[in-house]
């Protein structure tokens, strides 16, 4: 944030134009958290909201809040990105497996997926739960059943490559108006995707399973037959086609906006 507000600083001195990627720093649902940390945070979004040229957002809400602060926006989700493995360092996965995208950020029920996978202990399925180790509370390293398993830190293609080989991709939050890196990555490598029941979210995922993020709605989207897998993956592949045509037209929209603000920053 320092950075986007020192370069509308830059621009507004010398009249250049300043385009800010906003995408989902907003720091949403911390209103009523007082620190000296935020309180900077806040007033350099609203300088750089009101400001800016061009801020891009990934959703239509998000251009609601830079529009309320005085501000210009865009909104241009992540382009699916280009997912290359190395299957030369594929890990072995057991069974019908899930790869659960996981940072063990605050926003991630975590807690919820290991609670599933203890309601399919008996199945075939298995759960692979991906980011750093050391930042996994330790309570949920022990309570983990057997079909849990951490993967640590991943390498990007060992991370691309793990995504590939599984059968379903997991993205969840309990973070509402984000969008998530890991839908866009389930997409761009023709996974079936089961994320978190969010507005934005199953806008732009059209084609993937919707959870309640509670440990008995996330043991239901994954321990599906075989024909219903099949389905998940036509539906998402159909999604990537719609997604690549937007992405395509939003793209030439914001492109077409830069320079046609009535103000420079």
């Amino acid at each position: 944030m320092l950075l986007a507000a020192i370069a509308v600083l830059w621009g507004m001195v010398t009249r250049a134009e300043t385009i800010v990627d906003r995408h989902s720093t907003f720091l949403l649902g911390r209103d009523h958290e007082r620190s000296l940390q935020l309180a900077v945070f806040r007033l350099l979004s609203r300088f750089t909201l009101r400001y800016a040229s061009l801020t891009i957002v990934t959703n239509e809400f998000l251009a609601t809040l830079v529009a309320q602060a005085g501000g210009r926006a865009a909104v241009l989700p992540d382009k699916l990105p280009n997912l290359v493995g190395n299957h030369s360092s594929a890990r072995t996965m057991k069974g019908r497996s899930v790869f659960v995208v996981s940072s063990f950020a605050d926003d991630e029920p975590l807690e919820q997926v290991v609670d599933a996978a203890a309601l399919l202990r008996d199945s075939d399925i298995n759960f692979y739960i991906s980011g750093r180790k050391s930042r996994a509370p330790k309570h949920l390293l022990e309570r983990a059943p057997s079909n849990v398993h951490f993967t640590d830190f991943l390498p990007d293609d060992e991370y691309a490559t793990a995504m590939r080989m599984a059968d379903i991709v997991m993205v969840l939050t309990t973070a509402e108006h984000t969008m998530l890196c890991g839908c866009y990555e389930a997409v761009a490598a023709g996974k079936p995707l089961v994320t978190s029941d969010m507005e934005e979210l199953r806008a732009y995922f059209s084609g993937a399973t919707f959870v309640d993020n509670t440990a008995r709605g996330i043991a239901a989207a994954v321990h599906i037959s075989e024909d219903e897998l099949v389905s998940a993956v036509e539906r998402i592949r159909e999604n990537r086609q719609r997604i690549d045509r937007e992405w395509a037209e939003l793209a030439r929209r914001v492109e077409q906006s830069i320079g046609d603000g009535d103000r420079n920053a």
